[in-house]
């Protein structure tokens, strides 16, 4: 625009209408990943766990970890419904313990009737990670990749994944923090090698805070800056499956950290994670529609089931001519 032509507030009015351009924004870049917020250390082994589904050469599993001592625990499931989920839950806890607190996604076994009423019968917290950001529950996903090396390693080698799974259990997380068995049971479990004497657990505590705090400095050093909150009614994108973005407005703030709730055109729901969600200007938001059924014909997704369209009422192109007996020729 320099080269050929210049008049006052040239390049604000460039930047504005390039801010105004829906199709810009709707097919925009996603958003730059937020500063790492990782989960307090609990206090004590079995306070707060993590609960997670995976797939493995055709197998599903389900995994709980605890987040004081990295224990893992897995089961193959030959039914993935919420029932055989609460089953191994409750037996776990039946050995261990009620956990004040179970991280988990918001899959079908987690957001279920079933599994709702286990939390209340069982009087624990269970908070979801915002949908389609499982990054939110980093920690379990991180272990989801340990178990799932162990035990294709194990299948490779011709071992038993059991045995592979107890060795994990048994190794030390560093060279001053002990393993998952002795944070977890207070003693070092019994293994194919030889075990020396427990060490005394001095400063164990300071020794995992510290490791933990080194893990979320390096993830800061990559992301950017806290992204601003958002407050009911503001005009908003929200960034789906496919990348781009499409509008909705804000309806309030979730519980969860970094997740707000949303309605979209269409008048449907949705929780979504901070990252996903971008403000737009003033004259952005009224080049947009947000009224029900006005926007796209593209149907709405939530929870990654997509909605029914919204029918559109199709107009004739036929040329109508008035009849004769009135047109004007004719008096």
């Amino acid at each position: 625009a320099k080269e050929c032509i210049y008049w006052p507030t040239m390049m604000t009015d460039i930047e504005k209408h390039v801010k105004d351009c829906i199709f810009c924004l709707q097919t925009a870049r996603s958003q730059s990943a937020e500063p790492m917020k990782a989960h307090d250390l609990p206090s004590q082994p079995w306070e707060v766990v993590s609960s997670d589904l995976f797939e493995l050469d055709g197998q599903q599993y389900v995994l709980v970890v605890d987040h004081y001592s990295r224990m893992p625990f897995v089961r193959r499931l030959t039914s993935t419904v919420s029932v055989s989920v609460v089953q191994f839950l409750k037996e776990l806890f039946a050995v261990h313990g009620i956990p004040k607190r179970v991280y988990s996604d918001n899959g079908p076994q987690y957001s279920s009737s079933a599994f709702s009423m286990f939390k209340e019968e069982w009087d624990f917290e269970h908070v979801t990670s915002s949908p389609r950001y499982p990054q939110s529950n980093g920690f379990c996903e991180r272990m989801v990749g340990v178990v799932k090396k162990i035990l294709i390693k194990a299948k490779a080698a011709g071992n038993d994944a059991k045995v592979a799974l107890m060795c994990y259990r048994a190794t030390p997380l560093a060279s001053n923090i002990p393993s998952p068995a002795e944070l977890l049971f207070g003693r070092r479990i019994a293994t194919n090698l030889p075990a020396r004497s427990m060490p005394k657990d001095d400063d164990v505590r300071d020794a995992m805070i510290h490791k933990s705090e080194e893990a979320e400095r390096h993830y800061n050093m990559q992301a950017s800056r806290e992204l601003p909150t958002l407050l009911p009614g503001m005009k908003v994108l929200v960034q789906g499956e496919d990348k781009t973005w499409s509008p909705a407005t804000v309806k309030e703030k979730a519980p969860e950290p970094r997740s707000y709730l949303l309605e979209t055109p269409n008048g449907s729901m949705l929780r979504r994670n901070r990252r996903f969600i971008k403000e737009i200007s003033d004259g952005a938001a009224k080049k947009l529609c947000f009224k029900r059924g006005t926007f796209s014909d593209d149907p709405v997704v939530e929870n990654d089931v997509p909605l029914p369209k919204v029918p559109s009422v199709r107009k004739s192109m036929r040329v109508r001519k008035v009849p004769d007996r009135l047109s004007y020729d004719k008096f």
